[in-house]
C-alpha cells in the first residue's frame, strides 16, 4: 500500500477547491443574469400593457368630445379603457386622467362647461402618457384639438 505525501493531495484538494467554486460562482452568476432577464421581460410586458391601455384611454375619451359619438358601445370602451388603466398605468397618469374626469363630472353637474380647462386636463392625461413611455416632453409641443365643420 502507498501512502501519498500531504505535498501530493493539497495541489489536488486545491484544484478540486478552485473547480467546484469556479462551479458556483458561474451558478450564481447564470441565476442573476436569468433574475435580470426575466425581470426586463416583465417590464417590457408590462410596457406593452400601458400602451395598450394609452392607445384604448386616448381612442375612448373622445366620447368626452363634442362632436362625436357617444353610444352604448363607445361608453362601454371607455369603461374598459379607464379600468384597464387602474390596472396598468402609473399613478401621475391615473391622477391626470381623474383630474379630467372631475371636470367632466363638474361640467355635467352645473351645467357650466369649461371648454379651455377640459383641453387642458385632456393634454395633461396625453402629456403624462408619453412621458411615462419615455418620450420627451417640452413647452413648445401642445396638443392640438381638431374640429371639422
Amino acid at each position: 500500500m502507498t501512502l501519498v505525501s500531504i505535498e501530493t493531495i493539497i495541489p489536488i484538494l486545491v484544484s478540486i477547491f478552485c473547480i467546484l467554486f469556479t462551479a458556483y460562482v458561474n451558478h450564481k452568476a447564470n441565476r442573476g443574469l436569468e433574475k435580470i432577464k426575466s425581470t426586463i421581460e416583465n417590464e417590457n410586458k408590462n410596457i406593452e400593457k400601458r400602451r395598450d391601455a394609452y392607445e384604448r384611454i386616448a381612442n375612448s375619451l373622445r366620447v368626452f368630445t363634442s362632436g362625436h359619438e357617444s353610444s352604448r358601445e363607445v361608453k362601454n370602451n371607455f369603461y374598459t379603457a379607464y379600468s384597464m388603466a387602474w390596472l396598468w398605468v402609473p399613478e401621475p397618469v391615473l391622477i391626470a386622467l381623474n383630474n379630467f374626469l372631475d371636470q367632466q363630472i363638474i361640467s355635467t353637474n352645473t351645467k357650466q362647461f369649461n371648454q379651455d380647462l377640459s383641453k387642458k386636463l385632456f393634454e395633461a392625461i396625453i402629456l403624462e402618457m408619453r412621458l411615462d413611455l419615455g418620450f420627451p416632453v417640452s413647452e413648445n409641443i401642445k396638443y392640438q384639438f381638431v374640429s371639422f365643420h
